[in-house]
């Protein structure tokens, strides 16, 4: 069981701030749930991706590229106008 923690102080009154927040939070939760560490694993378990895993690790990077956006946006997002 993986345990994933949440901490948000204050409310965020930028929608901005809330919608990357809450995208962030989406694919950290769609990871969790997909089990990524476990897939990841057996990809990479004989070097190598093959055809039939290659849509997988495809839709993981790009789950990944997504929640990495999201924090970016919430991170430099100071000064942002909403």
């Amino acid at each position: 069981m993986q345990k994933v923690t949440l901490i948000c102080v204050g409310k965020m009154k930028e929608r901005f701030y809330a919608e990357a927040a809450a995208e962030y939070v989406s694919c950290i939760l769609e990871l969790v749930d997909s089990r990524v560490d476990r897939a990841l694993l057996r990809m990479v378990a004989d070097g190598q991706i093959d055809q039939v895993e290659l849509p997988v690790f495809e839709a993981l990077m790009d789950l990944a590229a997504r929640a990495n956006k999201a924090y970016y946006e919430i991170r430099f997002a100071k000064g942002r106008e909403s």
